[in-house]
């Protein structure tokens, strides 16, 4: 009578998405960390966003020497455009997002297969090391756990509110987590500039998730530069940027089930109503558009109605909202006067 015999299980394979943008200085260090993994199954998009130093001859050489290594070369257009660009290439099982600046720990995907045996969760995070100038600084603040949590069958709203130290990097930026692949279906980084765009990618992925895996693993080395997107000062139109995304994301989340609004999505609400009174304030004239705060303030309102959340108006703020160009002309007589008086 023949044995019979078992085939062994498929490994799961890593998509690493990466958008490169003049980054000769840090690269190799980026890619040294990809082709010294422990687990060989993992595959890397990068894309060359229209580099005008070294950045796309040094991934050049890395992708000669290491199928697994497939480089894209576009126009400048920006980072979302090129992280939109490389999720319509990956194949992975899995996909995750790395900084061309930082770098992923060597034995990260072995560390992460081994936790996910007899388990395959739809998003796995692990801890972020923050680095500033060349020194290790500690723990993300958003990754501090310390043991393994594992939960199927839920929402993302029910993982929040059982593992609240545990969910806070599922609604924050795109690093230090992995994303199966068919969750992402039609799903894209919104906007043009990238602000705020990576936590609401995040928050829709998510959205389409069951099962929630979170492991102390320390990662994922992040480097914290001063001219790195998020610690420059923001333009106006990378403000407006900014209330457009946030438009499109409550646009997209506003008929969700009661129980699967997340306490993140009420706090961002707030700091969303927040940003579009500063904005419309602002005396800059790239901020005079009314049509797109009477596009937010209909959203804002909506979404306060449709899940009951706090949000008293002043006068001045219910004024603002449904005359935004009569708020707009008050506001600047006001400061041109008060101007006049300093």
């Amino acid at each position: 009578m023949p044995t019979m015999t078992i085939e062994k299980e498929k490994p799961y394979v890593f998509s690493i998405i990466m958008p490169c943008y003049n980054s000769e200085a840090y690269i190799s260090n980026a890619m040294d960390s990809i082709v010294n993994q422990t687990y060989p199954h993992w595959e890397l998009i990068a894309v060359n966003d229209g580099s005008t130093d070294n950045t796309l001859s040094i991934l050049s050489k890395y992708s000669n020497n290491d199928s697994r290594i497939k480089i894209y070369s576009k126009e400048n257009g920006g980072y979302v455009s090129a992280v939109n660009f490389a999720l319509d290439k990956i194949t992975g099982d899995y996909f995750l997002f790395l900084g061309s600046d930082d770098q992923l720990s060597m034995t990260l995907f072995q560390e992460l297969s081994s936790s996910m045996v007899d388990k395959s969760p739809d998003c796995i995070a692990f801890r972020s090391l923050q680095f500033k100038d060349g020194k290790n600084i500690g723990l993300d603040c958003s990754t501090s756990f310390s043991d393994t949590i594992y939960m199927d069958n839920c929402c993302l709203a029910e993982y929040i509110d059982k593992y609240p130290e545990h969910s806070a990097i599922f609604s924050i930026r795109d690093t230090s987590k992995c994303y199966k692949r068919n969750l992402l279906k039609d799903i894209r980084y919104f906007g043009r500039y990238g602000i705020d765009a990576d936590g609401i990618f995040s928050m829709l992925i998510c959205h389409n998730a069951t099962s929630f895996m979170s492991v102390p693993v320390d990662g994922y080395y992040w480097t914290l530069r001063s001219d790195s997107l998020s610690a420059r000062k923001t333009t106006a139109k990378q403000e407006r940027d900014r209330i457009e995304n946030w438009i499109s994301f409550y646009n997209s989340i506003l008929f969700l089930p009661d129980g699967e609004f997340t306490f993140a999505e009420r706090k961002y609400l707030i700091r969303f109503f927040k940003t579009v009174i500063r904005f419309w304030k602002s005396d800059i004239s790239e901020y005079s558009d009314a049509s797109l705060i009477k596009k937010a303030a209909d959203i804002i309102k909506r979404t306060v109605m449709t899940r009951n959340i706090p949000l008293s108006l002043c006068f001045a703020h219910r004024f603002l909202f449904r005359f935004p160009s009569v708020y707009k002309f008050f506001n600047n007589i006001f400061n041109f006067f008060l101007f006049k008086q300093q």
